[in-house]
């Protein structure tokens, strides 16, 4: 969905600066009061974690989402899918 040399570019064209990105997707996840799905969000990848920050946190539509990430909006539905698939097997105890 995104090439390993697209990451770069993707960090630098991101809703905030790196830095604060990242604050703002750990104090979401840390904001999450239950447990297991904490612990499920931490597992998941930077670009899920992201994704699911931007859509979610941010209230953004996935146009707005694939803007700022500079993806096409098919692959932030892939990757929101792809992150809730990985939470459910991780909150079911599955690998």
């Amino acid at each position: 969905i995104i090439k390993s040399k697209n990451l770069s570019k993707l960090k630098h064209n991101s809703y905030l600066c790196e830095d604060q990105t990242s604050k703002d997707v750990f104090d979401f996840i840390n904001f999450c009061e239950n447990f297991n799905l904490h612990c499920a969000l931490k597992s998941l990848s930077a670009i899920e974690q992201e994704v699911l920050f931007l859509l979610y946190s941010k209230e953004l539509s996935q146009e707005e989402a694939a803007n700022i990430l500079n993806i096409c909006s098919k692959s932030v539905s892939r990757i929101k899918l792809r992150a809730f698939d990985k939470i459910r097997k991780f909150l079911k105890g599955e690998k």
